[in-house]
């Protein structure tokens, strides 16, 4: 499993989301990362920012981690 984001120093990018149209729409991102040999690590119905995602997680090459997401449904706590 990767490691999930978290708070890092000032000023730096913890990380960067693509929000993206469906469910399939992330397991396709998912699908050409790993073609591409990157590590993934797909977060199915996470509970996030007033919403439930799909998403699936990578990190670039300099260690950036990327997410691909779609929301599901919008909830009202976290």
């Amino acid at each position: 499993m990767l490691n999930s984001p978290g708070n890092g120093p000032g000023g730096t990018i913890n990380h960067l989301g693509v929000e993206v149209g469906s469910a399939a729409d992330v397991t396709h991102a998912e699908a050409r990362l790993a073609a591409a040999g990157v590590e993934t690590d797909p977060e199915p119905g996470a509970t996030c920012c007033y919403a439930r995602q799909d998403k699936v997680w990578a990190h670039d090459p300099d260690g950036l981690a990327w997410e691909y997401y779609t929301v599901l449904e919008h909830i009202d706590a976290p």
